[in-house]
């Protein structure tokens, strides 16, 4: 999973409790379908933030492809063979840039999206 989440630079949220957050939705989503997030990439870059170190690193705020390297290269991912799914314009635009198929994520549960996108289902 990659997120972009300015709202750590903007000091609306900590890194320590948006963590806590992370882990209880990847719990949820194990517990409803069996699904697994291997890993979730974040970029808390925001370049007002009050705090030096968020505003450093912005190549990993999507629309810039940061954390898509970083991924790629830590999970090696077969580009050609994977997929992205965004609800936002710079998703599909880090997406295109990364060079990674891209999904707009539809009004239906990421689950069977993703299921109706791997069974080429309409």
């Amino acid at each position: 999973m990659l997120t972009n989440q300015a709202c750590i630079g903007k000091n609306l949220l900590t890194e320590k409790k948006m963590k806590i957050i992370h882990e209880k939705m990847k719990s949820s989503i194990y517990n409803s379908n069996k699904g697994i997030i291997n890993d979730i990439f974040y970029s808390p870059y925001y370049k007002h933030s009050l705090k030096k170190k968020y505003r450093l690193n912005k190549l990993d705020r999507k629309p810039n492809i940061g954390m898509f390297q970083k991924a790629f290269e830590k999970w090696n991912v077969n580009i050609e063979k994977s997929l992205f799914i965004g609800d936002k314009n710079t998703d599909k635009i880090a997406a295109y840039k990364s060079k990674i198929k891209f999904y707009l994520k539809k009004n239906i549960s990421l689950y069977r999206q993703v299921r109706k996108i791997t069974n080429n289902e309409k």
